[in-house]
This record gives structure tokens, sequence and C-alpha cells, in this order.
């Protein structure tokens, strides 16, 4: 009969079911993904490299050297006189080209900004009647730059070939004579920025 079973068996029959279960969860986490470790992360730093395009607005001054190429040496002013002739609002844009190597940023640059730096003085010579004026219209630049990444920062320093168009004019009230000219002068520019 069934329910005649031995003191003993019943036990081993639990103790039995314990240990396949048992074994059943172990065999069960033998399938289970384990992490997999990847290589080390490699520390890339921010990539600037590519093209951008900018603009820019301020605040800025010139001096002009007002040079005499005329007159006898009797009633000549001396040879040339620099005046801090203006200042002004200037305003344009930019566009250029970063290459990266590593943490290393090189690029090329141009920009044209228009500026409105205008004054005028009365001729420091005799007679003081003559006005002298001139005007800077526009400024144009062509640099190349080097630039060392820090992630979102970029210090960099820059330099390079720099033009504007200087108008000058000269205006006798004496005798009612006005003279006017307007020329590309070209120089250097140097700079940096972050």
């Amino acid at each position: 009969m069934l329910f005649r079973v031995g003191r003993g068996l019943i036990p081993g029959l639990i103790l039995m079911g314990c240990l396949s279960s048992a074994a059943a969860a172990v065999a069960h986490a033998a399938d289970m993904p384990y992490p997999v470790k990847g290589p080390p992360l490699i520390e890339v730093p921010r990539g600037w490299a590519g093209l951008y395009i900018g603009g820019q607005v301020g605040y800025g001054a010139d001096a002009v050297r007002w040079r005499n190429i005329g007159m006898s040496a009797l009633f000549s002013p001396p040879n040339s006189l620099t005046r801090d002739v203006g200042g002004g609002v200037i305003g344009g844009g930019q566009v250029g080209y970063n290459f990266q190597f590593n943490r290393i940023v090189l690029g090329i640059e141009g920009s044209l900004s228009a500026a409105d730096f205008d004054r005028s003085f009365a001729s420091p010579y005799f007679p003081a009647t003559d006005v002298w004026s001139s005007k800077l219209t526009w400024l144009t630049t062509a640099t190349g730059r080097i630039g060392y990444s820090l992630d979102s920062w970029l210090p960099y320093i820059k330099g390079g070939f720099a033009a504007g168009n200087v108008e000058t004019s000269i205006a006798s009230n004496a005798v009612g004579v006005f003279s006017q000219s307007s020329a590309v002068h070209s120089g250097w520019t140097v700079g940096g920025g972050v």
C-alpha cells in the first residue's frame, strides 16, 4: 500500500527534491550571460576639425600718417605727421577651416569687416583753416592659426596679411579747394584668442 512507506523514505524523497531543484538552479545559472570586459577606454579630444563661419562686432581705432610730397623746401612742413585719426564701430564675418592632429589644431581663416573710423582735424600748419579728414571704410585679413584643444576650449594664436581701404581729404576753407583720395593699404596682423 502506498501509505505504508517506511519512515526513512519520505525524508529521503524530500531531500532528493531539494537537491534536484538546487541542481536545476545551478544549471540555469550556467546559461546566464556574464559581463564581457571590453578594451580600455581611450580619451579622445573634442573635435575642432572642419569648416566654420562666424561674425564679429566691436570697436577699434586707427592712426594715419600724413606725408608731405610737394611744396618747396622753404615752405615745406615736416616730411610726415602721424595723427590718431579715428575710432568707431567695426563688424563683419569670417570663414575658416581647421585641421586637427590629436590636441594640436591648425587652421586658415579669412575675414572681411566694414568699419566706420572717421575723424577730422584742423591742419597743424599755417594757415590753420584747412580741415584734414580720414576714414577707414573696410578691413580684410587672411591668416593662419595654431591652437591647442582643451576639450571645449581652444586657445590659439594667429597671424598673416591685412588690408584696408583709407579715404582721405583736405578742404581748404581759405581758397575753397577740396582734394580727396582713396587707396587700399596693406600690412600684417597678429593676435590670439580662446
